[in-house]
């Protein structure tokens, strides 16, 4: 009751509203601005691991976006997005997103300027298109301001300028199948509040966003309230010189409980808690929802009840 008292029609009150979706062994992050606008970062998908014998197919498989996303928007009084958020292209990020552009009016879709050459996502982008869903590629030092309390400052992909000779195209795009290291990464920062997005960034985009900082003459980033951890807490993200960049004072994770990958991995929540960071995971505390105002963050979770706040 704690978590869902939020979503009543009393209006946002000058507010903003993060909530870190619990759908499984993937990325789905809803932000409501204190105007109200609606941002989706990412939609989750189901995953399928190799091939099934034709009698365990399931006729109706279950599928996140039709399933749990859609529901859980329409539940919530959300008729429109203002804009969707992709941060790359893997079916636990992106493959929840066909039932929600099909169910759900969006104004724009922001994506790492890639396509990948999978079903799922060609037709997806296929049904922004045919929506009339504005298609947006964004890169390193774009910025996006959907009210005067919130700007979503755009750190990664790097521009896509002379691309590597040999890489394919489709439609003038370039196809990129390995897509964790031009994950979309950005700081959204709301009513005088940081958060940090990086999708499944590796280390070694972590490393040259915080290299070209100090290029810069800028030894450390603005501190960080919320860091979402990369990559479900995967080794290959999080590493030390990016948490000491940004010195976050609370990180979450979204992993699915008992996942197959071990995520998140032990030595990542040992440099979180080194770095004295809050630590909220979705496959333990199931969503994790964040009001934000500038004197401070109030953190509500769902599978125990409990009220946190981030000063």
């Amino acid at each position: 009751m704690l978590l869902y008292r939020g979503y009543q029609s009393d209006g946002q009150a000058g507010r903003g509203t993060v909530s870190y979706l619990d759908i499984g062994q993937g990325d789905s992050i809803l932000i409501t601005t204190p105007s109200g606008a609606h941002i989706l970062v990412d939609g989750g998908g189901t995953l399928n691991f190799g091939q099934k014998e034709e009698w365990r197919v399931r006729r109706s498989p279950f599928e996140v976006g039709a399933k749990v996303l859609v529901p859980l928007l329409k539940k919530r009084g959300i008729h429109r997005l203002d804009v969707i958020i992709l941060k790359h292209g893997d079916q636990d990020h992106a493959g929840g997103l066909q039932a929600v552009l099909e169910e759900i009016p969006v104004s724009a879709l922001l994506f790492n300027g890639t396509l990948v050459d999978r079903e799922f996502y060609m037709g997806m982008m296929r049904t922004a298109l045919e929506r009339d869903v504005q298609l947006y590629a964004v890169h390193q030092g774009m910025t996006l301001s959907p009210d005067d309390k919130t700007e979503l400052s755009f750190l990664w992909p790097e521009g896509r300028d002379g691309e590597a000779s040999g890489t394919p195209y489709q439609n003038g795009i370039p196809l990129l199948e390995e897509q964790n290291h031009d994950s979309v990464a950005f700081r959204l920062e709301m009513n005088d509040r940081n958060f940090l997005f990086t999708g499944d960034m590796d280390m070694e985009a972590e490393e040259a966003i915080v290299e070209q900082a100090k290029q810069k003459g800028i030894s450390a980033g603005p501190v960080i309230d919320v860091l979402k951890v990369a990559h479900h807490g995967s080794k290959t993200s999080s590493g030390e010189a990016w948490l000491k960049f940004w010195q976050p004072a609370a990180a979450v994770i979204s992993a699915g409980v008992n996942n197959l990958y071990g995520h998140p991995k032990a030595e990542v929540l040992e440099r979180l808690q080194a770095n004295q960071a809050s630590i909220f995971r979705t496959d333990q505390q199931g969503e994790i929802q964040m009001r934000v105002r500038a004197e401070g963050i109030e953190v509500r979770y769902k599978l125990v009840e409990a009220l946190h706040f981030v000063q």
